[in-house]
């Protein structure tokens, strides 16, 4: 059995209303996109750090760069530490392990003060909001310009 035909004004109804959810998710996708390229447009060579890097690797301010990797020697770095490795370590402070738990305790602690930003006023920015959803997170310095 065939379903009933539909009509002109039905059918542009249905295209309208797609057309219009697509749309507006376009929309959101290009603002998304737009805020990554100006993380992406940062000054410096980026770097990620891994939770094994921030374990085993010692203070990652105290790394000879260039020594890892000839093409760091060049100019600036920037250090990404991923929210993951983030979660990962808050995780491991309460490992039964005690070494474990020791290395993630000092893959934690600041390296220093973490330098504040100006804002486009030339005032200092606002620190960030933070959420109380673990110790790593609150120890860690946010990632400062080179």
């Amino acid at each position: 059995m065939l379903a009933p035909p539909l009509s002109v004004r039905y059918v542009n109804s249905l295209l309208n209303r797609e057309f219009t959810a697509w749309n507006d998710r376009l929309t959101q996708l290009i603002a998304e996109l737009k805020q990554q390229h100006e993380i992406a447009s940062r000054p410096g060579h980026p770097v990620v750090l891994d939770t094994s890097v921030l374990m085993e690797g010692g203070p990652f301010t105290e790394t000879n760069w260039s020594g890892a990797d000839p093409s760091l020697a060049a100019g600036k770095i920037r250090l990404i530490v991923p929210i993951l490795a983030v979660e990962e370590l808050d995780d491991l402070l309460h490992d039964r392990n005690g070494d474990r738990r020791l290395k993630a305790r000092n893959a934690t602690r600041p390296a220093g003060p973490a330098p504040r930003q100006a804002n486009r006023a030339g005032r200092p920015a606002r620190p960030a909001r933070r959420h109380d959803r673990g110790a790593a997170r609150r120890r860690l310095a946010p990632e400062a310009p080179q």
